[in-house]
């Protein structure tokens, strides 16, 4: 089994050193089956712990995100200053300090056919933007694909703890992540300084690794606002 689908047996403690993080909100429309619940729910337990253990070193707190969202319907879309997420999307919203994604597309396509690890990268790349939000560098960035990749590289920081200090990323976790990075990549032709652009699935693998391998300071240090210039 691969070691992101046994989430729900690890205690989000093992990713600090008694920080005592803030609580996050109740999943809004937590549904589907239980084992998909689960990688959802301890995956954003040990964000929200990991994260804080990283702010303490200097006496600093990041804060939870104000609500979780996983929508189904369009009604269900909160958005964000008005503008829904949409389908096959997940987003990290600044105006409302909230974190949304499509329950469909997370659970139908991405944990469904692509694995557990799918399902945790997509939700620390979200993380990653509420931590550059809350460091005050989300606006610091000149072009999308910067904070995009950063982002990245910070989830790949939480995915190289959770391998350290929980359990060993297995072949199927690997699997999962690269099949993720397919799935969320840019496709061909879209430029890098495309407003939209997020990277492809070459330069989000990178950025991944690069966190995983290096740690959260060499994401901010080394990829941080106008790496790309």
């Amino acid at each position: 089994m691969a070691v992101l689908g046994g989430l729900a047996g690890c205690s989000a403690t093992d990713l600090n050193s008694g920080t005592g993080a803030p609580p996050l909100p109740a999943i809004q429309h937590d549904v589907g089956p239980a084992a998909y619940r689960a990688v959802v729910r301890e995956s954003l337990e040990m964000l929200n712990e990991y994260w804080n253990e990283q702010a303490g070193r200097s006496g600093e707190t990041i804060e939870p995100p104000k609500a979780l969202v996983s929508y189904w319907t369009r009604r269900q879309d909160r958005g964000c200053g008005g503008y829904p997420t949409g389908w096959q999307n997940a987003q990290y919203c600044s105006i409302s300090k909230t974190i949304s994604w499509d329950g469909n597309w997370l659970y139908g396509v991405l944990y469904r056919r692509l694995g557990e690890a799918a399902v945790a990268f997509l939700l620390a790349h979200e993380y990653g933007h509420l931590v550059q939000d809350q460091l005050g560098i989300q606006n610091r960035f000149r072009e999308t694909i910067e904070a995009e990749l950063n982002a990245d590289c910070l989830a790949g920081a939480w995915f190289g703890a959770v391998n350290d200090r929980v359990a060993r990323l297995d072949h199927a976790d690997y699997e999962s992540l690269h099949d993720g990075m397919l799935e969320v990549g840019d496709p061909y032709g879209v430029p890098w300084n495309d407003p939209t652009a997020h990277g492809t699935a070459a330069q989000r693998g990178r950025a991944l690794l690069f966190g995983a391998r290096r740690g959260p300071d060499a994401c901010l240090n080394q990829l941080g606002p106008g790496f790309t210039s």
